[in-house]
């Protein structure tokens, strides 16, 4: 039966290769048809084993050629492998001959073609889309994500483990940009879907058996794997395997490759993962299937897709006079998709016909529908997902995913996520009384330095003046920041700091009172006690608010490149201060990674509470990419805390802390300590402003 089947669609499929009749204006394709060539640079692993690349790619060209008569794809192919993607994408990003670059599968490759892209806002499609490059170019509108952010397929990893009945979960993931969206988001997601984390390990190149056994270490009911390549899921699928690991495991879309079951053999049997795919109702995959009589692997719809784009705006772009390729693609992509699947030889002649009648199609391609929001950012709205398990020698489809129809279907709103575990606060059985306030101290540490540290000392710069502005004198602020931001060789702008693209210049009347560098943990510590010459003076009756900016690790809080004050430290210092009466309130806010680990620390001492940007598990996120600058400029935490306290002085903690909950995306905003500080709900922002 599976044969007669696979027969009739190998005959739908030539049917349609043989052309339309002259009812649908459809031309078949002719050698003596001569077209305009369409260069498309492709960047991909082309290796003895990647024939898949060049299969796909001859597929959509010979379509696009019975399509029309106007274009078609001309290919130059590249070997992602085997290429300076740098020098590459540099030299590809400055001809004017070459109308788009299509790649590359490893995110670290892509984000480095990106870069260079973005220079010349050279057309660019990918399908890896880990979370960084949708937020560092989403909105320059020269890249386009054939794929959902790798934040979704997080989600619904974890999800997955919901469903399997895990209470518990682990992760291990690759220490690059591709690992690190997995990092950034499984402790966030893993509480808004209600399980619990044991332990997140990443690796470096190399050490991947190394890493599966640290996370192996700490048992769970369900771990999720996301390796760099094929070659480390497969070293991961066999510590697995021999572990005798309890728990499940799913590998991610990295590991969804032919060569993972070659690689392993009998031992694939039952290993399962999440990939990203093409949308079955495209019918693309069972298109696929037929022809070349396997499935398609990760990316190949994609590829298609991408191809088919490039080539339709071309063509949109000359009938149009548009010298700027991207906006023809953002013309096209811009239109509701009315209908699924129209990738064919058959649709595509729908579509170029449209087209030289003056109009501007729906397109919907072999992977997805293609529903861009481009207001937002240049990536598809929603993806599907196929569960697979290997078996036998091949992968099984166990079911397809997709976050579409969901209020969260797109790019853009994963980071607008709508959580809902908040703390809830109560008011101390016996109201804590402090003596009147008489003055107040402040208290500000930017603990990154270099350029690529921009947004750190932004942030504390946009704290200081805030702190002016409210009227405490420069006296009553400890500045601590590197100071090498302003006059740096590589600020265009001399002389100014800013916090936001169009913001006021943040570095005016600035009095620096410690460089980074010219202090270790320890003077921290002293300068918080009151052992240098110039550090905090406060006294019982004084309020001392503390912000600090900056890297953070768990337990610790990165002082400069290769330093750290460790939560120890930080809190026996709190606790010193406490005891020699050096404070009447104390109010902390640190924006760092797991700076809840820090904060935590902290808890029991007396009249201190502490507001972190993240959980003692979770990133912090950044905020506003310049890619003038090519720098983030400020942190999501702080930007909130800014705007909030800038609209309302007064504000109580407790809806400051509502406000900065739901504001702060990728995070949990957490507050430590409330008990022994007093109302959340009485208490307010205006008597450490003022």
């Amino acid at each position: 039966m599976e044969r007669i089947s696979r027969w009739w669609i190998a005959v739908w499929l030539l049917l349609l290769a043989a052309g339309c009749s002259d009812d649908n204006g459809a031309t078949p394709a002719t050698d003596d048809v001569q077209r305009e060539q369409v260069k498309l640079a492709v960047i991909l692993p082309m290796g003895s084993a990647d024939t898949q690349w060049t299969q796909v790619l001859d597929w959509v060209k010979q379509n696009i050629r019975e399509a029309n008569t106007a274009v078609e794809p001309e290919y130059e192919l590249y070997d992602e492998n085997a290429v300076d993607i740098q020098a590459l994408g540099e030299e590809l990003a400055g001809r004017q001959e070459v109308a788009a670059v299509i790649g590359c599968v490893r995110s670290v490759n892509t984000l480095i073609l990106s870069y260079c892209c973005a220079k010349t806002h050279k057309p660019m499609f990918t399908f890896s889309t880990s979370a960084a490059l949708p937020r560092v170019f989403g909105q320059a509108g020269f890249l386009w994500g054939l794929a959902e952010s790798d934040i979704t397929q997080c989600e619904l990893m974890l999800m997955k483990a919901k469903m399997y009945g895990a209470k518990t979960v682990s992760l291990l993931a690759s220490d690059d940009i591709y690992g690190q969206t997995f990092t950034d988001w499984f402790a966030f997601q893993a509480v808004e879907i209600g399980v619990s984390v044991q332990r997140m390990v990443t690796y470096a190149e190399g050490s991947v058996e190394e890493g599966m056994r640290q996370v192996l270490a700490v048992p769970a009911d369900f771990l999720v794997c996301a390796p760099a390549s094929t070659a480390d899921a497969v070293k991961t699928a066999d510590v697995y395997q021999q572990s005798g690991f309890a728990g499940r495991m799913m590998l991610s879309d990295m590991a969804y490759n032919a060569s993972l079951i070659t690689g392993l053999g009998s031992r694939a049997n039952g290993i399962m993962g999440l990939a990203s795919s093409a949308d079955p109702d495209t019918g693309f995959n069972v298109s696929y299937h037929a022809l070349f009589g396997k499935r398609p692997d990760f990316g190949e719809a994609h590829v298609y897709d991408a191809v088919m784009i490039a080539c339709y705006a071309y063509r949109y772009a000359a009938l149009h006079g548009m010298t700027n390729l991207n906006k023809a693609i953002a013309a096209l992509l811009n239109q509701p998709s009315e209908v699924t699947g129209r990738w064919t030889a058959e649709s595509m002649a729908d579509v170029y016909r449209e087209i030289e009648q003056g109009g501007t199609p729906s397109v919907s391609g072999a992977s997805s529908n293609l529903d861009f929001s481009t207001d937002n950012y240049t990536t598809v709205q929603y993806s599907s997902f196929v569960h697979w398990m290997a078996y036998e020698g091949r992968f099984i489809d166990l079911d397809y995913d997709s976050r579409s129809g969901s209020s969260q279907s797109s790019t853009y709103a994963a980071w607008e996520w709508n959580k809902q575990f908040e703390q809830s606060f109560d008011d101390p059985s016996e109201a804590i009384t402090y003596p009147e306030k008489t003055g107040n101290w402040v208290v500000i540490v930017a603990a990154g330095r270099s350029w690529t540290n921009y947004r750190f000392q932004a942030d504390a710069l946009a704290v200081y003046q805030g702190m002016k502005e409210c009227g405490i004198d420069d006296d009553h602020i400890l500045l601590i920041m590197e100071d090498d931001i302003a006059y740096n060789p590589v600020n265009p702008y001399p002389g100014v700091v800013r916090r936001t693209k169009d913001g006021p210049n943040l570095y005016t009347d600035v009095e620096v009172d410690y460089r980074l560098s010219d202090l270790t943990p320890q003077d921290w510590a002293d300068i918080m006690l009151g052992r240098k010459e110039n550090s905090l003076q406060a006294v019982p009756t004084d309020n001392v608010l503390l912000f600090w900016s900056g890297h953070g690790n768990r337990g610790e809080l990165m002082w400069g490149p290769s330093d750290a004050v460790s939560a120890d430290l930080f809190a026996q210092t709190l606790r010193q201060l406490s005891d020699r009466q050096g404070y009447r309130k104390l109010l902390c806010f640190i924006e760092a990674c797991y700076s809840g680990s820090v904060a935590e620390r902290c808890e029991g001492i007396p009249g201190v509470l502490l507001f972190t940007a993240a959980n003692a598990d979770e990133t912090s996120k950044a905020d506003i990419y310049n890619t003038d600058l090519n720098v983030w400029m400020t942190n999501r935490f702080t930007s909130a805390l800014l705007e909030e306290c800038d609209k309302n002085p007064s504000i109580p903690l407790r809806d400051l802390y509502l406000r900065l909950f739901h504001q702060t995306q990728g995070s949990h905003v957490s507050v430590y300590n409330a008990p022994l500080y007093g109302s959340v709900y009485a208490n307010t922002m205006k008597e450490f402003l003022m």
